[in-house]
């Protein structure tokens, strides 16, 4: 769903995939399984993407509360959608709250990394896991929920894309006995490594 006083910024699809969501839209026929997760999404967070989080806090609040702007994933801009979103975090307004998520917090730049405040987000319980894995997928068995949840280090996000794809699961498998395992972290289902707050709450 969404909220008035909330937006969600990230990689938009590819002009071609986009065309085939606005006609499915039109024509009333939802895309499949096989069509969706066949779409494709544009390699980098654009610079336009970006210049709607000034219209959206241009808006009044809904009931004067805080209007909050996700960006997933930072190290996704370019040099250009950098830019713009440093001149925004320059001058946040008194109601608006940035919450941008990284999985590379190393590719971030040094002047928007300065303007937030770094929260380290820690894994989920496997009773939470569980109860969202058993209520996403409802076909599947104890055991590949068990297995899922083994494999995904407490993350919601990284135990869906097993259950949702054997292979990436048995490609896990053998990536960790080369290198191991990274500590993420996870907001509302997205996997990171790193969540940057700014906004009210700036340094």
């Amino acid at each position: 769903g969404s909220h008035p006083n909330f937006l969600a910024v990230e990689r938009d699809y590819i002009e071609a995939d986009k065309k085939k969501i606005i006609k499915a839209i039109k024509d009333g026929e939802p895309l499949d399984d096989d069509s969706l997760q066949d779409l494709k999404k544009s390699a980098v967070i654009k610079v336009d993407e970006i210049r709607e989080i000034n219209s959206f806090l241009s808006k009044k609040s809904f009931n004067g509360g805080w209007r909050v702007v996700l960006i997933d994933s930072i190290d996704e801009l370019n040099t250009a959608s950098a830019n713009a979103l440093l001149k925004i975090l320059e001058e946040p307004p008194s109601y608006g709250v940035y919450i941008l998520l990284t999985d590379n917090a190393e590719k971030i730049l040094p002047t928007v990394r300065s303007r937030c405040v770094e929260l380290k987000l820690l894994p989920l319980e496997e009773r939470v896991l569980r109860r969202e894995l058993e209520r996403k997928f409802p076909a599947k068995d104890a055991g590949m929920i068990t297995a899922a949840i083994g494999r995904s280090g407490g993350f919601l996000g990284q135990a869906m894309e097993l259950l949702a794809d054997v292979h990436a699961a048995l490609a896990q498998d053998a990536l960790l006995g080369i290198v191991g395992e990274e500590f993420i972290g996870i907001v509302d289902g997205v996997v990171v490594l790193h969540a940057f707050v700014a906004g009210f709450f700036h340094t």
